[in-house]
């Protein structure tokens, strides 16, 4: 059946077959998790059209991963030693968003950026991301399930989920 739809065939013991197949479902269902949890993430800020953005973003990523490999195609913050950019971010998450954001940049320092950061950069990255995971949430939830979010010199108030956002000076 799979080469008949042009697709792969591994061979593998059976003891292979479930990692294989967890390292499939990473790949590919919880890729579609992560990018509906960045997609909530940012539509609590307001982003319009969040999911189709993300989800044009994660392809890129995607095709940067297939064309030049994993340790190429990663970018962003952590691959240029920049602390402050994440400490910002995991500050700006919801707990749930912070936690896996920590643990992502933790599996990335640890695999994708040898050669790329010195051992003392990546030892400060490292206490930054695990000290995070450790954190009180930055967002506040009453009774009535209001959440305040503050950004810059301004805030986002956001009346519940699907609820319009509107900007505060």
């Amino acid at each position: 059946v799979a080469r008949a739809l042009e697709g792969r065939v591994v061979q593998l013991s059976p003891r292979a077959k479930g990692r294989y197949h967890a390292a499939a479902v990473l790949a590919s269902n919880l890729v579609v998790s992560l990018v509906a949890l960045a997609a909530r993430e940012a539509r609590a800020v307001c982003v319009a059209d969040a999911e189709r953005l993300l989800a044009h973003l994660a392809r890129g990523a995607l095709t940067s991963v297939g064309e030049l490999g994993s340790v190429k195609a990663l970018t962003g913050p952590l691959v240029r030693g920049d602390r402050l950019t994440l400490a910002q971010h995991l500050s700006a998450l919801t707990k749930p968003a912070r936690r896996i954001y920590a643990l992502l940049s933790m599996e990335a320092l640890g695999s994708l950026t040898a050669g790329k950061l010195s051992r003392a950069q990546r030892a400060e990255l490292r206490q930054l991301l695990g000290n995070y995971s450790n954190l009180s949430e930055k967002q506040t939830i009453n009774r009535r399930g209001l959440r305040g979010l503050h950004c810059g010199d301004g805030a986002w108030r956001q009346r519940r989920a699907s609820a319009s956002c509107e900007w505060r000076a």
